[in-house]
C-alpha cells in the first residue's frame, strides 16, 4: 500500500490533513512533522511513496527543502498544499521538483485523487501556469490550431535552440495554455485522455533537467 508523509506549519492544519489521509482508499500515514530538518531526517527511513507539505513551514520556505531533497537519495513526488496565489512562484516550485499543487481546503475527496493521480503520473495544468512553465524555459507558446495537429503528438524533435525540450513537450504546454483540457488534447492527437495526463506528468518529472538555469545551492533550514 502506498504511503504518505504529511509536513505542515499548523497543528490545526496537521490533524485535519492526517485525518483526509487516513480516510483515503488505499493509502497509508508513513510519518508527520512540522519542520523541514525534522522532515529531512526521517523521510531517507520511512521511504515514503509521496510528500504533502506546505509551501511556507516553521523553520522556513519549501524551497529550501525542495532544495535539500534534491542531495536525498529518493524519487520522491512532491504535492503542495496552496490557498491560491502567485502562479509564478508555483512555476518556479514545479522547477525545483513539484509535482502538483491542493487547494488547502479540498478535502478527502480532491486529496484521493491527487494521491492516486500522482503515483499514476497522471497530471493536468491550469493555462496560466503553463504559460509561466514556457516562458521560463524560453519556450514560445505554439498557435492552437499548429499544436493541436495530430502529428505534433509524435514530434521528438528539440524545439529549437532547446535541445531538452521536444516539440511534442512544446505543443502539450502550449494546448494546455490556451486552455485546452487533456481530453480536448486527446481529442486532437488521437488519443485516450489519460494518455495526455500521463504526458504531462512525464513533462513535470523531467522539469528540473529541462530549467535552463542551474539551482542554488540549498541553503540551510533554521534551526
Amino acid at each position: 500500500m502506498p504511503s504518505a508523509f504529511l509536513l505542515r506549519a499548523s497543528p490545526t492544519a496537521l490533524h485535519r490533513s492526517k485525518a483526509e489521509l487516513l480516510g483515503c482508499e488505499g493509502w497509508e500515514l508513513a510519518g508527520h512533522a512540522q519542520h523541514g530538518r525534522a522532515a529531512l531526517e526521517r523521510l531517507p527511513l520511512l521511504q515514503p511513496d509521496l510528500l504533502l507539505a506546505d509551501l511556507r513551514l516553521l523553520d522556513g520556505p519549501v524551497e529550501r527543502l525542495l532544495l535539500r531533497l534534491r542531495e536525498l537519495p529518493l524519487q520522491l513526488p512532491v504535492l503542495l498544499w496552496s490557498r491560491g496565489g502567485d502562479e509564478a512562484q508555483l512555476a518556479d516550485l514545479m522547477l525545483l521538483g513539484v509535482r502538483g499543487l491542493l487547494p488547502d481546503s479540498a478535502g478527502t475527496a480532491a486529496l484521493q485523487a491527487a494521491l492516486d493521480g500522482t503515483v499514476q503520473q497522471r497530471h493536468a495544468l491550469s493555462p496560466v501556469l503553463a504559460r509561466e512553465l514556457l516562458r521560463r524555459l524560453g519556450a514560445p507558446r505554439l498557435a492552437a490550431a499548429r499544436a493541436a495537429q495530430p502529428d505534433m503528438a509524435g514530434a521528438v524533435q528539440a524545439a529549437g535552440w532547446l535541445q531538452s525540450l521536444s516539440v511534442a513537450q512544446q505543443a502539450l504546454l502550449s494546448l494546455l495554455a490556451h486552455g485546452y483540457l487533456p481530453g480536448e488534447i486527446g481529442q486532437c492527437w488521437r488519443m485516450d485522455r489519460v494518455d495526455v495526463e500521463r504526458r504531462v506528468g512525464q513533462l513535470l518529472r523531467l522539469l528540473p533537467c529541462l530549467a535552463p538555469s542551474p539551482l542554488p545551492e540549498a541553503p540551510a533550514l533554521a534551526a
